[in-house]
């Protein structure tokens, strides 16, 4: 009796494994595409601008390379 039992809660487990594995396969939604840049983002002043723009570029341009343990 406890056999049966465990291959029937087996069973379903399985099944339900192998289901919530088939629908990761399924495509959901739509096509999330990024909108076209139509004009610049609203800034407080004009200071601001230039130091997001500086921090940016200073970022970008003297990147190091990350270590192993690092998330990227």
């Amino acid at each position: 009796m406890r056999t049966r039992r465990r291959k029937v809660l087996l069973r379903a487990g399985l099944g339900l494994f192998a289901v919530a594995v088939l629908l990761q396969l399924v495509p959901y939604g739509r096509d999330h595409t990024n909108p076209p840049v139509t004009q610049d983002a609203p800034w407080p002043d004009g200071r601001a601008r230039e130091l997001a723009t500086a921090a940016y570029a200073a970022y970008y341009e003297t990147r190091l390379p990350l270590p192993r343990h690092s998330w990227r």
